[in-house]
């Protein structure tokens, strides 16, 4: 059976088998068949110039075919936000006390940009937080922020 199909499937087999796995891709949006059909049209290149044998195609597709997914999950892939509501990549994010925050206790915040959708959040800390003072995220715990106070930098005296 390998040496018939050795034998039946030529270069540009692989480049039309390529080419019909690519308009499945428009379809299915997974771009896992883009990867397919990629390889299938280099696997055709490659036989095209250096006439293998189906076992070292097969070898070389599934090869490439691994690599692209590898490179489109490593590098192009959108990122998911999979934590919202509980999301901890805003931890930078900086804003004012609007409402003076008494420690353990509910105060009102506003961020300079949104955190989750909004630039107003009740938010807690574990000391007291004047009106008025610079903070940052230390955690989110559900709909509740804690925060910190960032203290001004003295400037340095040479």
């Amino acid at each position: 059976m390998i040496e018939f199909l050795s034998h039946a499937i030529a270069w540009w087999h692989w480049i039309i088998i390529g080419i019909v796995v690519m308009i499945f891709e428009i379809v299915s949006f997974t771009f896992i068949f883009l990867a397919f059909g990629i390889a299938f049209i280099f696997v055709g290149i490659i036989d095209f110039f250096f006439a293998t044998s189906i076992n070292t195609e097969l070898i070389i597709w599934i090869s490439l075919s691994v690599s692209f997914i590898a490179i489109w999950y490593l590098f192009f892939r959108a990122k998911l936000v999979s934590a919202a509501g509980q999301s901890n990549n805003m931890l930078d994010t900086m804003g004012r006390v609007e409402e003076d925050i008494k420690a353990y206790e509910k105060g009102k915040v506003m961020f300079d940009i949104p955190v989750l959708g909004s630039k107003h959040w009740s938010a807690s800390a574990k000391e007291d937080i004047p009106k008025g003072a610079r903070i940052r995220i230390l955690e989110v715990k559900g709909q509740l922020l804690m925060v910190q106070e960032v203290k001004a930098q003295e400037p340095s005296q040479n």
